[in-house]
């Protein structure tokens, strides 16, 4: 298993940032390189990737800790987790910490491909918030 960690500074507050990464809705306007679509079906969040593929997504998020854990998968009961974490820099900006984990059976390959589109998904963040 591969474990890539970026790291993004913002100019906006820790607040604007968290409350636009925490909230399954948003997923399709910042991870543009990754998700095309998010519907909502009855309790789940089912993402359609720009590949075509759905799969469900689920987000666990503490405003007080700036955790963002977010989980992806084929089934409800096979969703692999990824831990990130939305941090003040001290100075009234904000940092978004980003770990991306390789999924069970997931080709190196693409793996390494989400890690460079994770990188224009930063620009794409900070279009939004800052």
């Amino acid at each position: 298993m591969k474990i890539h960690t970026a790291v993004a500074h913002y100019k906006a507050s820790p607040e604007v940032l968290f409350n636009l990464l925490s909230k399954e809705e948003n997923l399709p306007r910042w991870a543009t390189k990754f998700c095309s679509r998010i519907d909502k079906k009855d309790e789940d969040y089912i993402v359609t990737t720009t590949q075509g593929q759905e799969l469900y997504f689920s987000i666990e998020a503490n405003a007080q800790t700036g955790t963002i854990d977010m989980a992806i998968g084929p089934e409800k009961e096979q969703m692999w987790g990824a831990p990130h974490r939305v941090a003040s820099d001290n100075m009234g900006g904000s940092l978004f910490i980003f770990v991306f984990l390789q999924a069970p059976g997931q080709p190196e390959e693409e793996f390494d491909a989400g890690c460079l589109g994770l990188l224009e998904e930063f620009e794409v963040i900070r279009a939004l918030i800052d």
